[in-house]
Parts: C-alpha cells; sequence; structure tokens
C-alpha cells in the first residue's frame, strides 16, 4: 500500500517530488535527501515533531516547519529575537518545543509548555524564544553550556558540570527521584556509589553530554 501510494504522489508531482510532497501530506517519510536551501556553512541541526532547525557557523538560527498542507510549507527562516543579542552555539528539539543556546550561556525557550517543558514557571506555550532565567547556588559566574530536548521535558548542563531539567516527571525522566512535572528548573544530584574497605560512599558527578529521549534521559559523566 505504501509503495502504491509513493507512485500516486510521484504520478501527480512529477520525479522530483518536494520534502513536503513526500513526507508532509500522507505522513510517509523523505526517501531520497534533499538539500535545504541555507546559504551559510551548517554546522548543526535538529529535528523534532514537525519542527527542524539549523545552526550555522556564523552563530544564526534557522527554523522551518512541515504541515499537512502543502501551501503551508515553510522554508528555512531565521530564529530572531530583540532578546537574542550575542552568536547560537546550541540547538535542540522536542515534540511541540525548541531551545537554543547563545555564546553568552544564556538559554531560550519557545514552542508548546503544557507540561512545564519551557520552564518558565507556567503551562503557557510560547511563538518566539523566550529567555530563561537562572539562578545557580553553587557559582554565580556559572551558566548554561547545554541543551537536550525529549518529547515533553528538558535537560540542560552548565559550564561547571552541574545538570537541571524541567517538564513532565512521567517515569521519572527529569531524574528527580519523583515523577511530578516540574514547571521550572530542578538542580539533579549526579553521584556515584563506590565501594572500599570501610564501606560505601558517594561521590559528585560532572555531566559533559547529555541526550533527552522520549521518556528518559543519559548523560555522560566524569568523576570531579
Amino acid at each position: 500500500r505504501e509503495t502504491q501510494l509513493l507512485n500516486n504522489l510521484i504520478a501527480k508531482y512529477g520525479p522530483e517530488p518536494s520534502l513536503l510532497e513526500m513526507y508532509g501530506p500522507l505522513g510517509l517519510s523523505r526517501v531520497r535527501p534533499k538539500s535545504v536551501a541555507i546559504k551559510e556553512r551548517v554546522i548543526l541541526c535538529a529535528c523534532g515533531g514537525s519542527r527542524a532547525l539549523a545552526l550555522t557557523d556564523q552563530g544564526q538560527a534557522f527554523e522551518w516547519s512541515f504541515t499537512s498542507k502543502p501551501q503551508m510549507l515553510q522554508i528555512p527562516q531565521i530564529l530572531e529575537s530583540s532578546d537574542i543579542d550575542n552568536a547560537v552555539t546550541s540547538i535542540a528539539c522536542g515534540n511541540g518545543h525548541a531551545a537554543l543556546v547563545t555564546q553568552k550561556g544564556q538559554l531560550y525557550m519557545w514552542g508548546k509548555g503544557n507540561n512545564g517543558q519551557l520552564g518558565l514557571n507556567d503551562r503557557r506555550s510560547r511563538k518566539s524564544p523566550s529567555l530563561l532565567p537562572f539562578k545557580y547556588p553553587h557559582a554565580d559566574s556559572d551558566v548554561v553550556s547545554r541543551v537536550a530536548c525529549g518529547d515533553d521535558h528538558t535537560v540542560v548542563l552548565t559550564k561547571s558540570g552541574r545538570a537541571c531539567s524541567f517538564g513532565k516527571g512521567l517515569n521519572g525522566r527529569l531524574g528527580l527521584g519523583d515523577s511530578k512535572d516540574s514547571l521550572a528548573p530542578r538542580w539533579i544530584s549526579l553521584t556515584e556509589t563506590l565501594y572500599s574497605k570501610t564501606g560505601a560512599y558517594k561521590v559528585e558527578l560532572r555531566a559533559f553530554d547529555v541526550v533527552a529521549g522520549k521518556r528518559s534521559t543519559t548523560f555522560l559523566c566524569r568523576r570531579q
């Protein structure tokens, strides 16, 4: 049945169907890669839900999305916000929300917020990037270095290797010891239990990378 649908699309739109013609209207996967119209050199991309982001070597972030109507196919647009006054260094996409980190270590969130995944202490959605202010109890000089988005949760790493999370907490995906939603960032305790002749003891870990899945989170850590 899928082959028949693909053949029908090719017959209707020609031998080189566009991305939306192959992906959007019928929810089918793209069968042939095609370049995206971004003139600058792209160094990073992220996809989630119906959204895609790209980051260039000039620190500009582009966004575009797919819909079920061909006439609503979006071409990549530069992400602009009056609050973003420096280069973007990191991007991430969830199922309905997105995030970016700037060169100064500031975190911006936008998209769906129904599960608190924007971290802005409410469940409202945002149509454009909104600055998420941080309080660092361990060091005032710390800044955000990396962000990862799951379907409905977000995980953030700082330059010092600390981690925090917010959003949907079902299945313990936030790493906070419970399954409650968190509308604002909460710091995660990253520890490892070691054993010696005198017994067990815990050591603190510092995270240097993070990946967020649909219902889970994974850190790469080193001992302090």
